[in-house]
């Protein structure tokens, strides 16, 4: 690549290469089309996440620093081929192993934030639980992604976030958003010991059967 001279020949040359090379060695590419920054790297880039996304195979880019510009147009770029709300993009982002000297846990609250800010209730609830996923493996609780958590939880866990649903009325994206929320909380909270009684544990529980009535 460094010896041709302009973008369009290196635009020509990678298109070559990715017509006849597996969907494993495009993988290996994406940093060199991340780089090349062109509206047709950016089409092939969301194919390539797009074939990722469907197989679950982002074990192909394992976190590390070098790839940080891949990290960086998949942050900004995932909804482009996650419209059917799969969420191996999501996982990948905020996988443990990204270091916390890269920022993935000022990302988590700026996304959150874009999210809340956008009004895509949809989403929210993948992105919440997803930040709950090594303490439910570890059965402890961390400082991980607590920010973007109690942002979200500030906005969405209050009475004033969705309105009472009168009879025959169906649910809105705002009160599934609201239901799953509560529930990941709730799971997190039972799994990592952090309820102080049995009876607490069925106030809350009780708490969440009389919301979805």
């Amino acid at each position: 690549m460094d010896l041709l001279n302009t973008t369009e020949e290196k635009e020509a040359f990678l298109f070559r290469l990715l017509a006849i090379v597996s969907d494993e060695e495009r993988t290996r590419l994406t940093p060199t089309l991340v780089k090349l920054g062109t509206v047709s790297a950016d089409r092939a880039l969301a194919q390539i996440f797009r074939r990722m996304e469907e197989s679950n195979s982002y074990h192909r880019l394992q976190p590390n620093l070098e790839i940080e510009d891949v990290w960086k147009w998949v942050f900004g770029n995932w909804r482009q081929f996650t419209k059917a709300g799969e969420t191996n993009a999501l996982q990948w982002l905020f996988d443990e192993k990204w270091s916390d000297a890269f920022g993935t846990n000022k990302a988590f609250s700026e996304l959150a934030g874009n999210l809340c800010g956008e009004g895509d209730w949809e989403r929210l609830p993948d992105l919440y639980s997803i930040s709950y996923r090594y303490e439910m493996a570890s059965d402890t609780v961390t400082d991980r992604f607590s920010a973007g958590r109690e942002a979200i939880e500030r906005v969405v866990l209050t009475n004033k976030f969705a309105s009472v649903l009168k009879k025959g009325e169906m649910r809105t994206p705002k009160h599934q958003a609201q239901e799953s929320i509560r529930v990941a909380e709730f799971e997190k909270r039972l799994k990592c010991k952090s309820y102080r009684s049995v009876g607490e544990v069925v106030i809350r529980h009780s708490e969440m059967c009389r919301d979805r009535r």
